[in-house]
């Protein structure tokens, strides 16, 4: 009778101690909290991700073909729009918004550097409350703070792209011919300054794109920072 007692007892710690091991790994593979540095530098991932694929989309034709950032007409100028096509230059127009959307696509691929400069010379001490204040809040937090100094970088790059292109010609063409139409006060606009802040536009949309994808969906969490920083699980600790 006793070694059946012996070996229901040896069982039982047996058990416990297995219990015990599992119990510990476990405990080991609790995640450790996250640091400051590691939410600022999963802030910063994730908006130079966003701007990457915003410079890819860009690239492949988005400005055009997306009517959430293509580049229209400029609308402080909707009267020369108006008069030019009520004088049949309406095909002109529409040349020309192709012309400098086009521009605006090639200059897209030499901003990278500026914004990627931009989000990491940041000081990110609020990444925290960026992290958990929801939908947008690193997009614009970004914006907020270098948007003046990024409008500032790309301009000269993109009145080398206008010096280069076709859409200045057709844009002085048109003002050109609005300035000859009888009692109308002329023009001058700069083209240069207009689409710099329209393709700007177009990259924060991109970014913003990205940072909401990122925070809903967790398979766009393709980094380990990522998946850590932008966890429900995480943020709620």
């Amino acid at each position: 009778m006793i070694q059946p007692i012996i070996f229901i007892f040896l069982l039982v710690i047996t058990f416990c101690g297995m219990s015990c091991k599992t119990q510990k790994v476990s405990t080991n593979h609790t995640p450790a909290p996250l640091t400051k540095q590691e939410l600022a530098e999963g802030v910063k991932e994730m908006l130079v991700t966003g701007l990457d694929e915003g410079v890819q989309a860009i690239k492949d034709g988005e400005l055009l073909n997306n009517s959430q950032l293509k580049i229209p007409f400029p609308k402080s100028l909707e009267k020369v729009e108006k008069s030019l096509k009520d004088i049949g230059l309406g095909d002109k127009l529409q040349e020309f918004v192709t012309e400098m959307n086009q521009t605006s696509t090639q200059v897209a691929q030499t901003t990278k550097p500026i914004f990627t400069s931009a989000i990491q010379d940041m000081n990110w001490d609020e990444a925290q409350r960026i992290v958990n204040a929801g939908d947008g809040a690193a997009t614009i937090y970004l914006r907020q703070r270098t948007e003046p100094h990024i409008i500032n970088a790309v301009q000269p790059l993109m009145q080398k792209g206008l010096d280069n292109s076709k859409a200045a010609q057709l844009f002085s063409f048109l003002v050109n011919a609005y300035n000859k139409i009888p009692f109308v006060e002329p023009v001058n606009a700069d083209l240069s300054h207009y689409l710099t802040k329209m393709l700007i536009e177009a990259l924060f949309f991109t970014i913003a794109r990205k940072e909401y994808a990122i925070r809903h969906n967790p398979a766009v969490r393709t980094t380990v920072l990522l998946q850590r920083v932008f966890s429900e699980q995480l943020r709620s600790q």
